[in-house]
């Protein structure tokens, strides 16, 4: 083995020293990220589609269509909500809602302020958005105490959409 390494001389054994770190590197960081890197990329572009839906000559979700749920649904939102927020053992500092109604379709606004880790946030948002068939995230504000701070100060406004039962 020693004549081996002798042979290599120093930028030979200095070589193989950096290509033993970059695979443990690589084997280490990098090739678990792509996984999640991937299902990133699924969701974005799973999003992508949906927004190009009326380009494309597919239909969005309409009341017209059936897709929304009675207005009676709305009062079961703050419960789901807060078991959701329990769930992902979130901190919720301030919770608002409105519900306001126009020519027979009804917006429940709901504007959270809360602190979470972002893994966690991102977790509760895509449950949030799946407690009705119709919903929207439309405003989204994220501040950090410092670069290494574990949690996030989220600002968060969704709206649900429902109809006269």
């Amino acid at each position: 083995m020693s004549g081996q390494l002798q042979r290599l001389g120093i930028p030979g054994v200095m070589g193989a020293g950096l290509l033993l770190f970059c695979l443990s590197l690589y084997l280490g960081t990098i090739s678990p990220d792509q996984e999640a890197l991937e299902t990133l990329h699924q969701e974005e572009t799973k999003l992508s589609a949906f927004l190009q839906a009326p380009e494309e000559g597919k239909t969005k979700p309409s009341a017209t269509a059936g897709a929304l749920p009675p207005v009676t649904a709305a009062a079961e939102l703050p419960e789901k909500l807060n078991t959701l927020a329990d769930k992902s053992q979130l901190a919720m500092e301030r919770v608002s809602y409105r519900l306001t109604h126009e020519s027979g379709l009804y917006r429940y606004e709901v504007s959270i302020q809360l602190k979470a880790s972002y893994p966690t946030l991102r977790c509760f948002l895509k449950e949030a958005l799946a407690l009705s068939p119709v919903s929207t995230l439309d405003e989204l504000s994220l501040r950090r105490a410092n670069a290494m701070a574990p949690t996030v100060e989220a600002g968060i406004r969704l709206t649900y959409y429902f109809v006269e039962s």
